[in-house]
């Protein structure tokens, strides 16, 4: 088999563009957000904006928010038993979303090849990503994937690159620039309350990841980056004079020396953190297929940010397999706050399905959320 991964030119970064978070924070009181279940008819059906591969959706516009939506995709080859599913995830999102996503389609899964980045040698030079995705979570009301997700599952087996100080991945992001970047979420997050007007927090949060979503969506379609800040600007502030779009503007550009939360990622940044993760377990999937042969019954999942997902779905075409089933799972529950968390499930036809249950095994136990330095010690999520 051959694993000539390539990432496809529209995938233009790969965090979620944290300037766009701190540019909408500053606006969010110009921005009188309502959701689509309050300005739509009852029955009305949802129009998606796709992304990555078709492994992100969301039905959100203008000022009306939707639901953020990721997808998990089972490929078969014909006159092989074993079934490859790559489940798309992002990185901070509802921590019910994540114990869903886990019992539907990582616990069915035999083996789950997952992500992170292990750093050694200086660990006290680490990235420090897990304390940035608190903070984000924090300001947006969501939780990190560590803390919804068992990584010690029996099926779980650490699948990505091993780093040190002097590797291209490791000087790509610097430790300092996040801590940085930590250090400015901060006072939004408590500045929640303020941004609210004695109103609703939550509709401050959802009005932040609906201007995520909005802008990612965009951006991740081929948007660039001096087109995507003339539309923030007009997204949360449609006068030209008025101040909040200045501030706005502003904020986005104090935040362009972030170099790795920035859309429009370095093409040796995206080298690193995607192609070169993606050839990786793409090779190690290979190599358990030889081992195993196609009369083993199975499915292998494999765990990654969804933006990793259309180049390793490049080379399972390649081998021979097709989509068979995609689910797609509700992680930012903007417009349907009671909603289950599983939007729907499509056959390979494209035809609408019931959601089925998730093949009966044993619940799992689920880890209490560990504390800070043990979290530390563990790979690192991109």
């Amino acid at each position: 088999m051959s694993t000539t991964t390539t990432q496809p030119k529209t995938i233009r970064f790969r965090f979620p563009g944290l300037p766009l978070l701190v540019a909408a924070a500053v606006s969010v009181s110009a921005c009188q957000i309502q959701y689509r279940h309050e300005v739509e008819a009852p029955g009305t059906p949802a129009v998606y904006t796709t992304s990555a591969g078709d492994f992100m959706r969301y039905d959100g516009y203008d000022q009306v928010a939707g639901d953020f939506e990721i997808a998990s995709r089972d490929y078969a080859k014909p006159g092989s038993k074993t079934k490859i599913r790559l489940v798309g995830v992002v990185h901070i999102g509802e921590i019910e979303y994540y114990r869903q996503l886990q019992k539907d389609a990582l616990d069915t899964s035999d083996v789950v090849l997952f992500e992170g980045v292990k750093f050694e040698g200086q660990e006290e030079e680490a990235p420090d990503l897990g304390g940035l995705y608190d903070a984000m979570g924090n300001l947006l009301g969501l939780g990190f994937q560590k803390d919804g997700i068992d990584y010690k599952a029996k099926n779980f087996v650490h699948c990505d690159v091993t780093v040190g100080p002097g590797d291209p991945l490791f000087q790509q992001v610097d430790p300092a620039q996040l801590r940085q970047a930590k250090q400015l979420l901060g006072p939004l997050s408590m500045a929640k309350g303020l941004m609210a007007g004695g109103g609703d927090v939550k509709r401050v949060e959802d009005g932040l990841k609906h201007g995520m979503c909005s802008m990612m969506m965009l951006q991740m379609s081929g948007m660039d980056e001096e087109e995507a800040k003339k539309k923030l600007a007009e997204q949360f502030g449609a006068d030209p004079s008025d101040p909040r779009r200045r501030q706005a503007e502003r904020a986005y550009e104090q935040m362009k020396k972030l170099g790795p939360m920035m859309p429009g990622m370095p093409e040796g940044l995206m080298k690193e953190i995607l192609d070169r993760r993606n050839q990786y377990v793409v090779e190690q999937l290979a190599a358990r297929l030889e081992a195993d042969g196609d009369a083993r019954e199975q499915t292998i999942a494999i765990f990654y940010g969804a933006a990793h997902m259309p180049g390793i779905e490049k080379d399972l075409l390649a081998w021979g397999y097709k989509p068979v089933q995609t689910t797609w799972y509700r992680a930012w529950r903007m417009n349907s706050h009671e909603a289950p968390i599983v939007a729907e499930r499509l056959k390979g036809s494209g035809a609408p399905a019931p959601a089925a249950a998730a093949e009966a095994r044993p619940e799992p136990s689920r880890p209490e959320r560990q504390p800070r330095a043990r979290r530390d010690r563990e790979p690192r999520l991109y």
